[in-house]
């Protein structure tokens, strides 16, 4: 399992951790309860706005290989984004 926290370049305070499970080839995108909207990056800033703390996406590719997440899941992403 690879993790990554994402923070601000000026703030020490993690915004969000991002895992990947290798062998699962599932991404997930934890975000803690105290991360506003408007501290969040912009794609984290939607599950903020809309009380998403957690999200799992199991990958249908090889990483590099094209598309990431399933169709579903790229729509789901743009409905987010929409509202």
């Amino acid at each position: 399992m690879k993790r990554y926290a994402v923070k601000r370049d000026d703030k020490e305070k993690i915004l969000s951790i991002l895992n990947y499970d290798e062998d699962k080839k599932e991404f997930s995108i934890d975000i803690p309860k105290d991360v506003t909207e408007r501290e969040a990056p912009f794609m984290m800033s939607l599950f903020v706005k809309r009380g998403i703390s957690a999200y799992r996406c199991r990958l249908e590719h090889e990483v590099g290989q094209g598309t990431d997440c399933s169709k579903q899941q790229t729509e789901y992403w743009a409905d987010i984004a929409g509202k």
